[in-house]
């Protein structure tokens, strides 16, 4: 991740965002590596990775696996997600943190 990325991450207050796509984006960018959808903790995460993906809220390129392909723990409803480190930017982030 670019270092004004990970500048600019914190500083931000993680119990003051306001939306679950913030707080999908959040997770997806702390992360290192696969995300389980389970492990969001928000409603709709699938929604919410969607949402990233729209131009409407920076048009991120975020992967999406089963833990059957990717040969990790769950079940046919478990699915992982990443983010493709090349999509992320200071711009893109602060348009889904505000």
């Amino acid at each position: 991740m670019r270092a004004e990325v990970q500048k600019y991450l914190k500083t931000v207050n993680v119990r003051s965002l306001q939306t679950n796509t913030q707080r999908a984006l959040y997770r997806l960018l702390t992360s290192n590596g696969w995300v389980s959808n389970r492990s969001f903790r928000i409603p709709s995460a699938s929604r919410r990775i969607r949402d990233l993906r729209s131009e409407q809220y920076g048009s991120f390129e975020v992967e999406c696996r089963s833990a059957i392909s990717l040969e990790k723990k769950g079940d046919a409803y478990t699915f992982y997600y990443r983010l493709n480190q090349d999509s992320v930017t200071l711009g893109r982030v602060r348009r889904v943190f505000g």
